[in-house]
């Protein structure tokens, strides 16, 4: 029986690593490489981390990420210029690795409201097609199509999510909370949603609902 139980959460696993691939794959057939967002926003803030000086101090766009809370760039800046990499290369396969996880985290979520496969590989078929079909729409420009804070949160962000209808409220807010650290409007949002849902629905006491809420904040800090 735990053979088989087992054996249905592995398929069900593949299902959505294959539904993820497809998701990014015809998402790349519609994106220039690089994107304008790498090139005017997130790509200038890594290459001054990477080389500093590269531009001018009177660069405002460039001087105000560097003093931003941008600790991802900050990090993975910091990693290419001790391993000496293409910045270009790692950029763009590090967009498609999150790509992946936010289409993955996608169908997990929908799995997990619906627990079905076709409703779930809809709904991120319907995410993949809507931004190629309807440009950059706020309303379709999700997931973003280059590598900024906001894409690289929004896997941790629904997993955060995930965990919540799971009834798994202290990692739940804990992930919602340090979501906040990669970027802070994605993360109050996860924050929110997650610190509401615990106050009224959790079933535990109000001082543990607190405990479980001030956790998160700390790690949003």
């Amino acid at each position: 029986m735990l053979d088989r139980g087992n054996g249905l959460m592995s398929r069900t696993m593949r299902h959505g690593n294959l539904v993820a691939f497809l998701g990014v794959l015809y998402q790349s057939l519609y994106r220039a490489v690089p994107n304008n967002n790498d090139i005017l926003l997130s790509l200038p803030f890594v290459k001054e981390f990477v080389q500093p000086g590269l531009y001018s101090p009177h660069d405002l766009l460039v001087a105000s990420g560097i003093r931003g809370p941008f600790h991802l760039y900050k990090f993975v800046g910091g990693l290419l210029y001790k391993t000496g990499a293409n910045v270009d290369i790692v950029w763009e396969i590090l967009f498609l690795v999150f790509l992946f996880a936010t289409f993955l985290a996608i169908w997990r979520l929908s799995f997990e409201l619906t627990g079905s496969l076709v409703s779930s590989s809809i709904t991120v078929a319907l995410i993949a097609v809507a931004h190629p079909l309807r440009g950059t729409l706020n309303a379709a420009d999700v997931p973003l199509p280059a590598f900024v804070t906001a894409l690289a949160a929004m896997p941790v962000a629904l997993t955060a999510l995930i965990l919540l209808f799971r009834k798994k409220s202290l990692p739940a807010m804990a992930l919602a909370g340090a979501v906040f650290n990669i970027h802070p409007y994605v993360g109050l949002l996860a924050g929110f949603a997650c610190a509401v849902t615990i106050a009224v629905q959790e079933q535990a006491t109000l001082k543990r609902r607190l405990l479980i809420i001030t956790v998160g904040g700390l790690l949003a800090l």
